[in-house]
């Protein structure tokens, strides 16, 4: 929705709505699971399971490895819709579109945009993410930034009154959903399913090219988790900081490291 260009966008509504069908079943199996209401549990992760066939028989294109659009795309990768074993060829196929088809723009309207930049990065193609985010020209967010927008608009900017229904909304918040990847990818703190209200985290920042350094703090309820990278001769140098009664699971370049509570400092040698 609110994609540049047209609303409601070039990603079809069955698609997204059977993407959102699928991560409510999930989520509605999990909190059963949870509950210890393990006939609901059963219920709900058969039918998700028998959404997500259904999402990839019918929109998957196997040997393009692409779901059609980058919005499709990115919801598949992150919410796991993808087939087993397709995830990188996606992703692959995603940058491409990126960078070839769109010259480094973005295609996705309010909610595949959430999980874009997250889902580039995820898969080794950061140089796509960061082009998107350094454009100037439309559609972009650096090209609202030159059109003098303190805000996000409805629209990209290709126009600001509809023949139809007047002058649009200068105020979309929802629009800026891609920050949220300042934090769970580029700082990388993200909730563990393993323990509520952030007991367990988990720390996977995503090192991006031209990116030298990084900082971000997450006030949760058991306290501030910090995690600040830099880049520096060759080295990575990566300061967490993890909050009382809590542990982590600390992966930083193919290597994993638990964490308890306190201040860790952690070094690795940078590849190239």
């Amino acid at each position: 929705w609110c994609a540049p260009g047209s609303v409601p966008g070039n990603t079809p509504i069955p698609i997204t709505s059977t993407a959102v069908f699928y991560l409510d079943a999930v989520l509605l199996a999990k909190i059963a699971h949870v509950l210890g209401e393990e006939k609901d549990y059963r219920r709900y992760d058969t039918l998700a399971r028998g959404i997500r066939q259904a999402f990839i028989e019918r929109f998957y294109d196997r040997e393009a490895h692409t779901f059609g659009s980058q919005a499709a795309d990115a919801l598949a990768l992150a919410w796991g819709l993808a087939p087993d074993g397709e995830e990188q060829a996606i992703a692959d196929s995603l940058a491409r579109d990126v960078m070839e088809r769109h010259g480094g723009h973005h295609s996705t309207g309010i909610l595949g945009s959430r999980y874009l930049y997250w889902a580039l990065c995820e898969y080794g193609h950061g140089e796509a993410a960061m082009t998107m985010l350094h454009q100037k020209d439309y559609p972009s967010i650096g090209n609202l930034f030159q059109q003098g927008a303190t805000t996000f608009w409805e629209y990209w900017g290709e126009r600001l009154i509809d023949e139809q229904e007047g002058p649009r909304s200068y105020n979309h918040p929802m629009q800026g959903g891609f920050d949220t990847w300042f934090f769970d990818g580029i700082a990388g703190i993200r909730p563990s399913e393993e323990g509520v209200g952030f007991q367990r985290i988990v720390l996977r920042p995503q090192i991006v090219p031209g990116v030298h350094w990084a900082r971000a703090a997450y006030r949760s309820i058991r306290g501030w988790i910090v995690s600040e990278w830099r880049r520096e001769g060759g080295r990575l140098f990566w300061r967490v900081v993890i909050p009382p009664g809590a542990s982590a699971e600390a992966h930083l370049l193919g290597q994993v490291e638990e964490l308890t509570s306190g201040e860790h400092l952690l070094e690795r040698e940078l590849e190239g």
